[in-house]
């Protein structure tokens, strides 16, 4: 599975991880500031946790307007980054000529460009 995906592979090796940070199976108290302060910057967390309130004990979207706003804060700040992760990265596109058109039977050839991606 990891040797044709490495993405994948990754992916998977932190689910495991960030399940823990949600406190579902273990105590948000025994969890380290240092690992509170890690599951924040992940958007399962705030997800999860807002999701049980309003399904399990009637919360109201004002009740959870914390976790809301983590979330949306979350999708700006990534937003920014992989707006600046493509804005920053340098074009590997190359142009290609092709012909067009059919010489010898009265029409010349044109070139055309086609974007090839390296």
């Amino acid at each position: 599975m990891c040797s044709n995906d490495p993405g994948m592979c990754i992916v998977c090796c932190l689910a495991c991880f960030a399940i823990f940070l949600m406190r579902c199976p273990w105590p948000h108290e025994a969890i380290s500031g240092v690992l509170q302060a890690l599951s924040r910057m992940i958007p399962c967390t705030a997800g999860a946790l807002g999701f049980v309130r309003i399904n399990q004990m009637d919360a109201t979207l004002y009740e959870v307007r914390h976790e809301w706003f983590t979330l949306w804060g979350l999708c700006a700040v990534y937003g920014v980054m992989a707006w600046l992760g493509t804005m920053c990265r340098p074009n590997r596109m190359k142009v290609v000529p092709v012909e067009t058109g059919t010489p010898g039977k009265g029409a010349s050839a044109t070139a055309d460009t086609v974007p090839v991606s390296t």
